[in-house]
């Protein structure tokens, strides 16, 4: 049987654009250094969308989800 790769992840977060702690971009700094893999905003009735030029984060939002590549 082959080898499986396992993802780092966050499927439910949110942010100040409902009733989280931290601006999108905070959050989305945190989990990139931290390696996750993956990130869900989930802010209560609301698209949260960011600014990833202005960021200069490594990966821009699709769909809810960014994906953030790790260094192996």
């Amino acid at each position: 049987m082959g080898s499986k790769e396992w993802f780092k992840g966050n499927l439910h977060t949110h942010t100040t654009k409902s009733d989280g702690d931290e601006t999108p971009e905070k959050v989305c700094e945190w989990f990139e250094k931290h390696e996750y893999d993956f990130l869900v905003l989930s802010d209560h009735n609301h698209l949260t969308l960011i600014d990833y030029e202005s960021t200069g984060n490594s990966q821009p939002l699709t769909c809810g989800i960014t994906c953030l590549p790790r260094k192996r």
